[in-house]
């Protein structure tokens, strides 16, 4: 079975796990968990023993659910040594840890690395927190509004900083948002922002994404020829670039424009050509099943029982498989 990743950092920039600051610390805990999350040691401070036995068990039980545990023994102990920086770091780990198990988890932890990397003066990675809350809301908890609430509050701040990348990256996460709620026009405008910004810093594969997230726009509005239209364009760039597991995304999505234009044969040639990559590495888990779900309904539709419960087969066999990692599944698949 290919190597399925468990969600996309490229695609939407999800905070980062091991955070390397170039600032000297002045807290020993937080010199210690830098040391841990990054192969640089940045400050000379000794840590203690008690963080640092902390850590290591964490990273001995990295693979199995005392992993958690001590991470939040750990970032209790920062907190209690008042610590922010160390504290911040522990919880946005954390938050990363539930991401995909326990969304409300995820939030609690973000919001309180949010509060911490503003202790510490750290705004970037403080905006970085807001934009996991806000993910977490949209892709586990299907609430589009309080996914908006957070990414505009992300927005502000990497204004603030002149973070032109990082608000090119929520401007365009946001145009789709504000599309799923019915707001097509204020949604295709954040999406011209990013595409704006990224064409000043000549930055291709920012390009593409905004041309899926436009795409992603004019579907939800029933414009599948303007989305083809679109997805052609990234098509092509991920294509030059051999990019698979933007292909196979691509394609899934242009799939249900097909399918939606009647356009049942072209559907078709593009659920093929997802079935010869489906050996490659990095591919997301999500469009994985939205493949194996297209291509069953699909053959359901042409009334090929045996090749629709083939794939519906396929289907469960790698959703119940996420499950027992404790991988909590979108509910839209």
């Amino acid at each position: 079975m290919a190597f399925i990743i468990l969600f996309r950092y490229s695609r939407k920039r999800v905070s980062k796990l091991f955070v390397n600051y170039t600032m000297h610390f002045k807290h020993s805990l937080t010199c210690l968990l830098s040391v841990a999350l990054s192969s640089t040691a940045i400050a000379q401070e000794a840590p203690t023993e008690k963080m640092q036995r902390l850590l290591d068990s964490a990273k001995v039980h990295a693979k199995d659910n005392r992993y958690p545990m001590f991470l939040s023994q750990a970032a209790a102990l920062a907190d209690k040594e008042n610590d922010a920086g160390a504290s911040a770091l522990l919880h946005q780990r954390l938050g990363h840890y539930y991401y995909d198990k326990f969304p409300k988890l995820s939030i609690n932890n973000n919001k309180k690395a949010y509060e911490q990397f503003l202790k510490d003066s750290n705004d970037r990675q403080a905006a970085m927190c807001l934009h996991s809350i806000g993910f977490v809301f949209e892709e586990h908890l299907n609430k589009h509004d309080s996914a908006i609430n957070y990414i505009q509050q992300a927005i502000a701040m990497h204004e603030k900083l002149h973070d032109t990348s990082e608000l090119a990256n929520m401007n365009k996460y946001v145009g789709v948002l504000y599309a799923k709620t019915g707001r097509f026009a204020e949604g295709k405008s954040y999406v011209d922002k990013a595409i704006k910004t990224y064409k000043e810093q000549r930055y291709e594969p920012g390009i593409a994404v905004c041309q899926y997230d436009m795409a992603t726009i004019y579907m939800l509005q029933k414009k599948f020829d303007s989305s083809l239209y679109y997805l052609k364009q990234a098509k092509a760039y991920w294509q030059r670039n051999k990019n698979q597991s933007r292909i196979l995304n691509v394609n899934n999505q242009m799939v249900a424009a097909y399918m939606m234009s009647r356009k049942q044969e072209e559907a078709l040639k593009a659920m093929n050509e997802n079935d010869k990559m489906l050996g490659s590495k990095g591919l997301y888990y999500g469009d994985v099943l939205k493949h194996y779900q297209n291509k069953s309904q699909f053959y359901m539709l042409k009334k090929d029982k045996e090749k629709a419960y083939s794939y519906r087969n396929r289907y469960m066999e790698l959703k119940d498989s996420l499950v027992k990692q404790g991988i909590k599944i979108n509910p839209s698949l």
